[in-house]
């Protein structure tokens, strides 16, 4: 497993030069989805300037055009991507020093549950909702901005950044967070008898024909509002991870469901029943 997704991932990134064992290392055993971009992740977390160059060349527009969607925001699309390199470049505490003295960078602590470029894309989304809580200074751009984003490594040099991040670490578990943040946004819009069909369903295990009597509805119209409710909930999730239905996800959902049962008031219909 571990030298497949080795050989895949130096046939797509050959100038990549990241030791076989090194990766082998870095992938604990795991088989996660997106262990190719485990290892772009990996190289880029021990500082080699070329995965950092793949990732400004291969994810740098895409997110950049998902950031230009970002509502609220007050920094333009390039800016937000710049501070998110800054943030995941940016030396991880806790990781035993490189041979250079210096510490690997943030970027380590992604596991590959999520696609690379889906995961970059939620850091920058967290930093943008950060700086609209929080304005002030942003972090400084002028060492992480590349020059053409070709793919050249000397146009992303790594070897002296340490431009300013947020202190706060960012890691999958947090774009769970992240991710259940908007879905709960959703469900907040539901009707009251859409969520309290949710609930009953989901959560009390009640048949729909019996949760819809509660509210005084036929068999039929409970069925097409829960099924509508559950998709506007489903749409809303994957929209905010810009990605199909993953590990990380899919945890985003329990987190959710978790978060929301306590927060649903009883229709008045079904109150006086």
């Amino acid at each position: 497993m571990a030298n497949d997704l080795y050989e895949r991932a130096v046939e797509r990134w050959p100038d990549v030069a990241w030791p076989r064992a090194a990766f082998v290392s870095h992938l604990r055993g795991e088989s996660p989805p997106y262990g190719v971009d485990l290892f772009l992740a990996g190289a880029a977390g021990t500082r080699v300037p070329q995965a950092w160059a793949r990732i400004e060349s291969e994810i740098g527009r895409q997110a950049q055009a998902v950031f230009e969607r970002q509502p609220k925001a007050d920094c333009t699309a390039a800016e937000l991507w710049a501070e998110t390199v800054a943030r995941l470049i940016d030396e991880q505490p806790d990781e035993m020093p490189l041979p250079d003295g210096r510490r690997p960078a943030r970027i380590v602590r992604y596991r590959g549950l999520v696609s690379l470029a889906n995961y970059m894309i939620l850091v920058g989304r967290r930093l943008a909702i950060q700086r609209h809580r929080r304005p002030g200074p942003t972090a400084s751009t002028d060492a992480t901005t590349a020059g053409g984003g070709d793919g050249d490594s000397s146009a992303f040099d790594v070897r002296d950044n340490r431009a300013a991040a947020p202190s706060a670490g960012l890691d999958e578990a947090e774009a769970v967070a992240a991710l259940a943040d908007a879905v709960q946004a959703a469900f907040a819009a539901l009707s009251s008898e859409q969520k309290f069909l949710i609930v009953m369903v989901y959560r009390q295990g009640m048949r729909q024909k019996g949760a819809g009597a509660l509210l005084g509805w036929t068999e039929s119209k409970t069925s097409r509002t829960l099924t509508r409710a559950m998709e506007q909930l489903r749409r809303a999730l994957c929209k905010a991870a810009d990605t199909p239905w993953t590990p990380t996800v899919a945890a985003a959902w329990e987190k959710f469901v978790q978060r929301s049962w306590n927060a649903v008031e009883v229709p008045a219909a079904a109150a006086s029943v």
